[in-house]
């Protein structure tokens, strides 16, 4: 696949992420908070998209993808420790919160073809050490035995846990090879070019606030019924 032809792609999967997460905060939110939320998380498309598109992300010294990390990092504490979390989290249905993982394996076959266009090492696909694919390709599944009852919340808290492993594993890879601190047989070049800086920018985070927003849901009643303006739905 072309670079271009994997940018376009590569761009509209961001933007249907970004969409998705809008589409979250304005089911599952209310007021001041929804259009606060919305705001900032416009404004961080922003910041992302212009440190990328500036090339300030491909700086090695000081290493660029910090200025993306350290918000990053921040937001995870947030969303790890304020009690105000779990109350949004339990408002949003599992099915959804795991399903969504899906969306890891277009980023993996992205990766793939960055590799293919020697942008990225091999180490950091499915080829390499990357085994974040089967977090993708797990997910719908482990949605379904989830809602209907066949797993309970210690199962998908393992899986749930273990994705934040595999995806930490990357991340850090990432960051590694691309500060030349692992030597690689080739530069980790692509997390600096635009689009692809929206991989730590976020698409990453964003599976790993997945994880963490559904383990601070648990544990989820079962049957619990949920009240989304005058109809009643189950959230499981």
């Amino acid at each position: 696949m072309s670079i271009e032809l994997l940018s376009n792609l590569f761009l509209l999967l961001s933007g249907l992420i970004a969409i998705v997460i809008i589409g979250i905060f304005s089911r599952y939110l209310e007021g001041r908070v929804r259009i606060t939320l919305i705001a900032i998380f416009i404004s961080w498309l922003l910041y992302a998209g212009t440190l990328g598109y500036k090339g300030i992300i491909a700086s090695i010294i000081p290493p660029g993808p910090v200025l993306l990390l350290i918000p990053v990092v921040l937001l995870a504490i947030f969303l790890v420790r304020y009690p105000g979390v779990k109350e949004f989290a339990s408002k949003i249905p599992a099915w959804l919160l795991i399903g969504l993982q899906g969306f890891r394996v277009f980023v993996e076959i992205a990766l793939y073809e960055l590799y293919q266009n020697r942008l990225v090492p091999r180490m950091l696909t499915f080829e390499g050490s990357n085994f974040d694919i089967f977090v993708g390709l797990s997910a719908p599944l482990v949605a379904w035995l989830y809602t209907s009852r066949r797993i309970n919340d210690s199962v998908v808290r393992l899986w749930s846990i273990m994705g934040i492993v595999l995806l930490t594993n990357v991340i850090i890879r990432s960051l590694l090879t691309f500060t030349g601190i692992i030597k690689t047989e080739i530069p980790n070049l692509g997390i600096g070019i635009f689009p692809f800086t929206f991989l730590p920018g976020l698409l990453a985070p964003f599976a790993m606030y997945l994880h963490i927003i559904f383990l601070r849901s648990l544990p989820r009643k079962p049957g619990y019924v949920a009240k989304i303006g005058t109809k009643q739905v189950g959230i499981l």
